[in-house]
């Protein structure tokens, strides 16, 4: 089996708590990255929720800084 290493899910991914992601996403915003993927690791019954919390928390703080 392979298996993605942790530090590679560290380097590549924002997860956690809405301010991990902000984060994580002001991070890749300093290198300059300008478009994302975003894509949930989570089961299908709680997929609407945790969109629902990255419209509400994370999109409007990057929107408030531009």
């Amino acid at each position: 089996m392979d298996v993605v290493p942790l530090e590679a899910i560290d380097d590549f991914f924002a997860y956690g708590s809405p301010d991990d992601c902000i984060g994580e996403i002001e991070r890749y915003f300093k290198a300059r990255v300008k478009h994302f993927i975003v894509a949930m690791f989570v089961q299908l019954k709680i997929m609407k929720e945790k969109l629902q919390l990255y419209a509400e928390k994370i999109v409007p703080y990057f929107k408030e800084e531009k």
